[in-house]
């Protein structure tokens, strides 16, 4: 039986599924919240986004962060800044335990600290921003400054965490070497991405393995061709390329940042032979992956 789909897919279904949300608003604009989490070796985090800001520092380990539709490599000492309502999730790399301390915060606590600045920080706190951490001297200790101070609570703790996070936030402005982009917020709705996210939580947790429609559309509770229709109206793009995207940049990565031979990455990333990976490499990226490699 298919799922239902809201008018404009003009199906009906039997099921209710919720997106991950995330909600780190605690009740006013003068709250944050702090957060530890650990990746195993290749398993992935939740997908997920949240209400408020999240900036993120790598205490240790490697592997993949994927934002909105971008695939960013990760490592030791590495900062990334997430707006609100941007979709992620995270993957360790073969073989590495990932570590990760978080901040949430509502902008509004610290733009009229910054009177100045707002504008461009208002456009730093919109967009997408991943330093590596020789970029960032001094990060570290200001960063975990706050959480020491969010674990004192002791008199005037909240002043001094409201001030030193508007000053984390106004440095970041001073950094001349990071990737920045506009973020890609969830141009759909929650209620339109619910319909096909059991399918894109099993692409999440088995781009590795062999997926097929028929599996998704089971996932959703609908028929093949209904489910190939949906997911293609909601994502701009079919399950297959949304699949092969997701394989073709994760091996990418890999390849740029790992010693692993054309073949391993291949296999570890969903491609059951090498032919078929270099096909779909040179078709994605206009060059075979030895090349791509050695650029």
């Amino acid at each position: 039986m298919d799922a239902k789909t809201d008018n404009k897919y003009a199906k009906k279904d039997s099921f209710q599924f919720s997106v991950e949300l995330e909600d780190h608003r605690l009740g006013d604009n003068s709250s944050i919240k702090i957060y530890r989490n650990w990746i195993n070796p290749e398993e992935t985090s939740r997908l997920h986004y949240h209400n408020s800001i999240e900036i993120g520092y790598c205490h240790k380990g490697a592997g993949k962060s994927i934002i909105g539709t971008k695939i960013i490599p990760f490592s030791s000492g590495d900062v990334c800044l997430i707006p609100k309502g941007v979709s992620h999730w995270q993957v360790s790399n073969k073989g590495v335990q990932s570590e990760w301390s978080y901040l949430f915060f509502n902008p509004d606590l610290i733009i009229p600290m910054v009177a100045e600045d707002q504008d461009n920080v208002s456009t730093i706190l919109s967009s997408l921003l991943v330093f590596k951490h020789f970029d960032l001297p001094g990060f570290k200790a200001m960063f975990f400054e706050i959480f020491e101070e969010f674990e004192k609570q002791s008199i005037g703790s909240r002043s001094i965490i409201v001030a030193q996070l508007a000053i984390l936030v106004v440095k970041l402005l001073r950094v001349k070497n990071f990737t920045v982009t506009l973020a890609d917020k969830m141009n759909t709705s929650s209620k339109d991405i619910n319909i096909i996210l059991p399918a894109l939580n099993h692409i999440r947790q088995n781009f590795r393995n062999p997926i097929n429609n028929d599996a998704l559309a089971e996932k959703c509770h609908m028929s093949v061709r209904n489910f190939s229709r949906i997911f293609k109206c909601i994502m701009k793009i079919t399950p297959k390329h949304y699949i092969n995207q997701i394989r073709i940049s994760m091996a990418s990565i890999d390849l740029r940042n790992t010693s692993l031979s054309i073949t391993e990455v291949a296999l570890n990333n969903g491609f059951q032979n090498i032919s078929h990976f270099e096909r779909a490499f040179k078709r994605a990226k206009g060059m075979a992956p030895q090349l791509y490699r050695k650029q």
